[in-house]
């Protein structure tokens, strides 16, 4: 009993494993029968007619006989006298004009040349003969000739009958009854050809007459004419020798492959269907197979990673395999491991849902053992504790996997290869997900930890044990309250620089508007004579333009600050740009007694700027070293390329002694002088950083003793 239960589900994994191959099989033939039969259509249509290459040839026929028709009787070559002698007569005469012409030409570059009569007419006779020597008329019928010659002896199958209203009838048919089978349409009862006729406009027939299988080429050829009626034949018997009759070969060849491919595919299918039946016939039959029971036994985390491994067979099997198999040895195994591993997939993908329905138990998980056992050598062992340690094995390890990554492209031949690589990468995910949920629970610890510092117990120490990869973390916790104290000076800092900040900004728009005040009341004053009245003016016109220059700084400010600033990026050549800054402030640096000393590339360096708003920011870094720098003193601009960023660097000494921090110079009013009794907002240096920062620059100030430096920097690709 138990040798027939046995032998029964051996048969039953064999059913299955033989219609899974019949079916990958099938998808093969019948993908490669599509293919086939598209390429066909593609290349050669629906009909023998619906090609490319025959409408083309029938065109270029049709445009030869037609240029034909017009200078010829006929085939033999007779002319048509009356357009032979006009054409003639029209050569004649623009050889007469061409010749009156370089006559012409001739006797004004005598009267420069000085020629004599004699040579003159003899340059004149020269170009006579010359002229008059060139038979373009006979050439060209000559050409049309050939041409048509040509083309008729390529297309022994396409038989026709040009006629016009001169007489003249142009055909390669030798029937000579042909011209009355066309005016009586007899030809449509011919059941040996197929046909076309296109009468002349002038006939006004409203008639179309054409064979249905040569719609395409009628419709490429179907412009009326005034004066040339067209007949069209073709055999159905084609006879050997053109372009018509190879395409015909060729199609037929290609008709009986598809034939074939199809005859294959359609004994594929029903193979398919029979083992379909003869597998699953007994579907409803609850007992699993002799290999489900063995393969269920094992770890259910190593049939995931069999499970895995299968998808990357499968893919190749459907985007590799099915639409391009070829016998080979690749193709083969690719095959042969998919039918396993889809059978195996089966068994898993049944037991995954017993077991979600709680039907069956989880059973072993080999990578828990694994884990428990490398954690606890990790515990035994100090030097894996180091950070030392796990850098290495991170750098390693994640090499590694970017090595396995890239295999694929390096040895596609390598089939085992990139199958070891991309288990090595499953595994280096499954690593990397523990690897994970430990710092997660390590963070959760410290975390805990820091929060009992946070509320002012700072004696607790974090247990040892339950810190493995974040220990250095742990140590540092014991520094937390200098670092609370660092930030609570900072907070006072801050709050005293608003406090700073209302007082600067109440002081810089009081000051103006002050004066423009009293000198309002002053101008209200009687008896005032004009120059006094003409002096207020101006002092209110100054004293308003510099409250209308802090306002829109203000402004500005406030845009740079939100991210709000508009930019018009585009190409620009910084070192120019600097040259132009120099050159509009070359008064001032004069008049303040400074020397410019630049330092750049001579080459152009290009970045991806606003042009205005960074033309902007290094007027207002030069006006401040006009306005602060120390009389007499030199001021350095150096610009540096390097491999990735431009670096623009600015140097001066200050004529005040600097008794203030880089980080509070940028702040909004501030000023070099602490009296405020020179020009300027105190904005510029806030917004020229917000400026180039917007831009994806850097702004940075350094100062050492009296030395004010600027430090500009972009990226060569922003």
């Amino acid at each position: 009993m138990d040798t027939k239960s046995t032998r029964n589900k051996f048969f039953k994994d064999i059913g299955t494993f033989i219609f899974l191959i019949l079916l990958i099989f099938f998808s093969i033939s019948l993908i490669g029968t599509v293919r086939e039969h598209r390429n066909f259509k593609s290349n050669f249509g629906d009909t023998l007619f619906d090609n490319n290459l025959i409408v083309s040839e029938v065109l270029e026929l049709d445009t030869v006989l037609k240029e034909y028709t017009v200078l010829y009787l006929d085939l033999d070559g007779n002319k048509k006298e009356n357009v032979y002698n006009k054409r003639i007569e029209e050569s004649n005469s623009y050889k007469e004009n061409s010749i009156r012409e370089v006559e012409n030409n001739i006797r004004e570059e005598a009267k420069e040349s000085n020629l004599s009569e004699e040579e003159i007419k003899k340059q004149i006779e020269e170009v006579r003969a010359s002229i008059m020597s060139e038979d373009g008329v006979d050439n060209y019928y000559s050409q049309v000739m050939n041409s048509a010659n040509n083309i008729i002896y390529k297309n022994i199958n396409i038989e026709f009958f040009f006629k016009d209203s001169s007489g003249a009838k142009v055909t390669n048919i030798e029937d000579n009854n042909i011209e009355d089978e066309i005016d009586n349409n007899a030809f449509l009862n011919n059941e040996d050809y197929y046909y076309m006729y296109l009468p002349s406009s002038k006939l006004k027939v409203n008639n179309t007459f054409y064979s249905n299988e040569l719609i395409d080429i009628y419709n490429s050829i179907r412009h009326s004419n005034d004066n040339v009626s067209r007949f069209y034949r073709i055999p159905k018997e084609l006879k050997q020798g053109d372009l018509l009759y190879n395409i015909s070969l060729e199609r037929e060849e290609a008709s009986s492959i598809l034939y074939k491919k199809i005859a294959v595919t359609a004994v594929f299918g029903a193979l398919t269907l029979i083992f379909a039946f003869v597998a699953f016939r007994n579907r409803k039959n609850k007992t699993t197979s002799y290999i489900e029971d063995l393969y269920n036994k094992l770890p259910i985390d190593l049939r995931t990673l069999v499970f895995v491994y299968s998808l990357v067979l499968i893919n190749s099997l459907i985007f590799n395999v099915i639409p391009y198999y070829g016998n080979n040895y690749y193709c083969n195994s690719i095959l042969l491991k998919s039918c396993i591993l889809i059978v195996l997939d089966y068994y898993f993908i049944k037991d995954l849902i017993l077991i979600l329905e709680k039907k069956r138990t989880i059973g072993k998980i080999l990578i828990f053992k694994i884990y428990k056992y490398i954690l606890n050598i990790i515990k035994s062992n100090e030097f894996i504790k180091t950070n030392k340690f796990k850098v290495s094995f991170i750098i390693i390890i994640s090499l590694l996997a970017i090595i396995s990554s890239f295999v694929p492209l390096l040895w596609p031949w390598a089939y085992s290869m990139i199958s070891y690589s991309r288990l090595f990468l499953f595994i280096y995910i499954i690593l990397s997900a523990l690897f994970s949920l430990n710092i997660f629970n390590e963070i959760r610890i410290l975390e805990s930890n820091t929060l009992r510092i946070a509320k002012g117990n700072y004696k607790d120490d974090l247990k040892e044990d339950n810190i493995l990869i974040l220990k250095n973390i742990e140590n540092n916790l014991n520094t937390i309250e200098d670092g609370l104290k660092g930030a609570l000076d900072k907070a006072i800092t801050s709050e005293k620089m608003k406090s700073e900040l209302i007082t600067n900004v109440s002081h810089d728009l009081k000051t103006p508007l002050t004066s423009i005040i009293n000198y309002v009341d002053l101008l209200k004053e009687e008896n005032i004579t004009e120059d006094k009245r003409a002096r207020y003016i101006e002092v209110l016109d100054m004293k308003s333009k510099r409250l209308k220059i802090l306002i829109e700084d203000l402004f500005e400010a406030s845009k740079a600050v939100s991210g709000t600033m508009n930019f018009q990026k585009e190409d620009l050549n910084i070192v120019s740009l600097l040259r132009q800054v120099i050159g509009e402030l070359e008064e001032k640096i004069s008049e303040a007694n400074l020397n410019i000393v630049t330092k750049w590339p001579e080459e152009r360096i290009i970045l991806y700027l606003d042009g205005r708003k960074t033309y902007r920011v290094y007027e207002n870094l030069l006006n401040n070293i006009i306005k602060y720098s120390m009389d007499g003193s030199r001021v350095y601009i150096e610009v540096i390329s390097n491999d990735d960023e431009i670096i623009i660097t600015m140097k001066n000494i200050s004529a005040y002694q600097i008794d203030f921090s880089s980080e509070e110079i940028v702040e909004r009013f501030k000023r070099g002088d602490k009296s405020r009794s020179t020009e300027g907002s105190g904005l510029g240096l806030s917004i020229a950083k917000s400026i180039v920062e917007l831009q994806g620059g850097d702004f940075k100030i350094e100062i050492d003793g009296d030395l004010f430096k600027v430090i500009t920097k972009f990226k060569k690709n922003n």
